[in-house]
């Protein structure tokens, strides 16, 4: 399909080369009129323009846990399955307590037939009918026994297993009947706080110069964009692969996102709010220097400019164009200064700037 600007083009040639033949028996000689030249415009206009780096991450949960035995034991029950929202404290599974149930029975029994001596003793100390040594090592033996109770009884509560933290059940591995063992790095299930997400962006350290705490970031996935901003940087390079961790906080209360889920991240380290820009495209580099051509009166008229920040196909004009003025954005690689032209408005524009 031939666009307008071409079509144009061949009227003007074609008009060209009519007038030259009429004009080719006349007695009188007369000079060429060079045709116009068609080219495409835009207006130079004002937006908000972001100055960016982008790169890729995969968002984490900020808070998860993997949830192992503190006992030796057989799992009787399990209370929660995979999905499951779950707060801290709340019981997952329950191993077979007896044993540390007679454990506890037992020592507190030996406590308390302890605790009655010694204070049959403490009567006959303070009669001084017992030696003050003999007391002492029952009451040695009274806060041994103490001890021993307090630790049978955190073993009858770790038969109870319970959620360290609140979040959802993404992994359930155990099974009634299981033996499970302590020091084994076995786990029972795994918690991930879906309320709170992370990202690790990987910035290279030419550019990290750029990025502040507190600077917004736009991730961006398949059917949502979400807003965030730089949380934390690392004060170190990876000297492998050349790159800083720069963190990025992420509120998903509304419990939208994943963990897991790929992103496409930007991190805006410039804003500038109602500046001129225009099309990266109607930039023509000449000798190290950057130039535009304007339309001025049906002729060209090139322009060196100077250019701030990029974002995605457009760049900002600081100097050498105004508002409103109408930019050449296709033909101008051939253009000429003070050349006659014949300018139809760009039908394809690059993507909006966000305001």
């Amino acid at each position: 399909m031939r666009t307008p600007l071409f079509a144009i083009s061949l009227m003007l040639v074609t008009s060209s080369l009519l007038s030259g033949c009429q004009n080719a028996d006349a007695t009188q000689p007369s000079q060429v009129e060079v045709p116009p030249v068609a080219v495409e415009v835009t207006p130079a206009a004002r937006a908000t323009l972001h100055a960016s780096i982008q790169t890729s991450t995969v968002l984490e949960a900020l808070n998860e846990a993997d949830v192992t035995p503190r006992v030796n034991g057989v799992i009787e029950r399990i209370l929660v399955e995979e999905g499951d929202q779950v707060t801290a404290g709340q019981v997952l599974a329950q191993l077979d307590s007896e044993r540390f149930l007679q454990a506890v029975n037992q020592v507190a029994a030996e406590l308390r037939g302890v605790e009655q001596e010694l204070q049959r003793m403490q009567t006959m100390a303070n009669r001084q009918l017992a030696s003050l040594d003999a007391l002492e090592r029952l009451q040695a033996n009274r806060d041994a026994l103490q001890a021993r109770l307090r630790l049978a009884q955190i073993d009858l509560e770790s038969a109870t297993i319970r959620a360290p933290i609140d979040g959802v059940i993404s992994r359930r591995y155990a099974k009634v009947g299981n033996l499970v063992q302590l020091h084994s790095a076995q786990s029972l299930f795994h918690i991930v706080d879906l309320n709170n997400l992370q990202a690790t962006l990987h910035i290279p350290e030419r550019d990290i110069s750029r990025i502040r705490v507190g600077h917004p970031v736009v991730l961006a996935f398949n059917d949502m964009q979400v807003d965030a901003q730089v949380s934390r940087i690392s004060p170190a390079v990876d000297r492998v692969a050349g790159t800083f961790r720069v963190q990025v906080d992420i509120d998903n209360r509304s419990q939208g996102l994943r963990a897991g889920m790929f992103a496409r991240a930007q991190v805006h380290y410039a804003t500038h709010i109602d500046t001129l820009r225009i099309p990266n495209d109607a930039i023509v580099e000449l000798d190290g220097k950057s130039y535009i051509y304007v339309i001025a009166e049906e002729h060209s008229e090139r322009r060196a400019i100077r250019t701030g920040i990029r974002q995605g196909q457009w760049v900002e004009v600081v100097e050498g164009v105004h508002e409103g003025e109408q930019v050449v954005v296709t033909g101008q690689n051939n253009l000429q200064d003070n050349r006659k032209v014949v300018a139809i408005v760009a039908a394809n524009q690059p993507p909006r700037a966000a305001e």
